[in-house]
């Protein structure tokens, strides 16, 4: 079947049926959003993970259309986590919310977390303080993706207008890329593991 095993490394291309899938949200968001300045209320939100502590390898398996090389670089298997969310928009960038997953060793945000320490007390605060927006979110399931959940009960209540990003996706979204500086330098600090 032409599987590969490799050591973990960014995936730079996409499928032919992604780049239809992307191709058609585009289309729907343009529709949507036709003019640049439709843009500016949106904010765009993401959570990043810092890890450290002792690193491996991470090996995956990558499909015939992947990209597999016998260099990768691996990629880091943090043994510790800190998490934080934050959201950019036009002249807009939220403070750094870091939070907690208790019980949860593999780094996931589940619904209750997303409602308890971010919906409510961030993204409810502004919508309280009568800012008008529409929340970008990735279609993580933490973000209520499904038909019915808490998250989703939550956003209905609080009327947040908010939409998913097209998945496997992230370079539809801004704040994507900003975590990169402090992944860098947090990676340069000999204190974390190192």
């Amino acid at each position: 079947m032409d599987f590969r095993m490799c050591i973990a490394c960014s995936k730079r291309y996409t499928s032919p049926r992604l780049k239809e899938t992307r191709v058609e949200y585009r289309r729907v968001m343009l529709e949507k959003y036709p003019d640049a300045k439709d843009w500016r209320h949106i904010k765009f939100s993401d959570a990043c993970h810092f890890g450290w502590g002792p690193q491996g390898r991470v090996h995956v398996i990558r499909r015939a259309w992947e990209r597999h090389c016998p260099d990768c670089m691996p990629a880091e298997k943090d043994q510790k986590r800190l998490h934080c969310w934050a959201a950019v928009g036009y002249d807009f960038k939220s403070q750094l919310v870091w939070y907690d997953i208790p019980g949860n060793s593999n780094g996931k945000m589940t619904m209750q977390v997303y409602r308890d320490h971010i919906l409510e007390p961030v993204v409810g605060g502004w919508l309280r303080e009568g800012q008008s927006f529409v929340l970008e979110e990735d279609n993580d399931s933490s973000h209520g993706t499904s038909k019915s959940n808490i998250v989703r009960a939550w956003k209905e209540q609080s009327s947040l207008e908010s939409f998913f990003n097209c998945a496997q996706s992230p370079d539809f979204s801004p704040i994507e890329k900003a975590w990169q500086g402090p992944k860098q330098y947090v990676k340069k600090r000999p204190c974390l593991g190192r």
